[in-house]
């Protein structure tokens, strides 16, 4: 009985012979990415707390029983929220309130992605720097053109 144990030993210690003697190739590679243009490091904003802006969320909401007055409040509060964020921040945080009012369900169980407002709210959030006289680092593009398809 001792000799199968042996063998097993004896073919454990060939393979281990075998696998010590071969010789292995480590290969390391690093990869360092410069970035030489300052506008890209400074370009980051920090996040966009969308309260800090919520007068802007107010203008942009549709609301048909909300007063001309009370809009026109809530644009002036808005352009001063605006000011008061970094210049290079601001299109960002129109954007984010934009996507959030978009994805806030409304009464009827359906987002704005769906509603009818939608096209006006975009232009509403893209006309905001020019009405609050707001300086921007680069143009605020909000409205993306639609494509439209047509049969050939």
């Amino acid at each position: 009985m001792a000799r199968p144990q042996m063998f097993y030993t004896a073919l454990f210690i060939s393979l281990l012979a075998v696998v010590a003697s071969t010789p292995t190739t480590v290969t390391e590679t690093t990869t360092t990415i410069i970035i030489d243009d300052p506008s890209i490091i400074n370009s980051r904003c920090k996040y966009v707390d969308v309260r800090a802006i919520n007068h802007c969320k107010m203008y942009l909401t549709p609301d048909p029983s909300s007063s001309k007055n009370a809009q026109t409040t809530h644009l002036t509060e808005c352009c001063g929220q605006l000011d008061e964020l970094e210049t290079k921040c601001r299109c960002m945080a129109i954007k984010e309130v934009l996507w959030n009012l978009k994805n806030q369900k409304s009464m009827s169980g359906k987002t704005l992605w769906e509603s009818e407002e939608l096209e006006q709210m975009e232009q509403d959030a893209e006309d905001l720097p020019t009405k609050c006289n707001v300086e921007l680092k680069e143009p605020c593009i909000i409205v993306q053109p639609h494509l439209k398809f047509s049969k050939i």
